[in-house]
């Protein structure tokens, strides 16, 4: 299967004045309530795809982060989403 095994983090567009970075942040936080701004996140980032255009020409930025587990605590989906 084409994405067998391919997982992905929300998201989203950018909002008035934020960065592709920034956007990614904020929807991760409201979209599966990852907090990755904090400074105990078990999340760090690795780095940046090359931007690639989508559907209508709208750019595309993807972010990579690795999950050290180095933090207590499950991760849980938000109910909102």
């Amino acid at each position: 299967q084409r994405w067998s095994g391919q997982v992905a983090f929300p998201g989203g567009r950018c909002e008035a004045g934020e960065t592709p970075l920034e956007a990614a942040e904020r929807e991760c936080m409201e979209e599966v309530g990852i907090n990755l701004r904090s400074p105990d996140c078990r999340f760090v980032m690795l780095g940046q795809l090359p931007v690639v255009s989508a559907r209508r020409g709208m750019p595309l930025s993807s972010f990579v982060f690795l999950d050290t587990g180095e933090a207590a605590g499950a991760l849980e989906m938000c109910p909102r989403e």
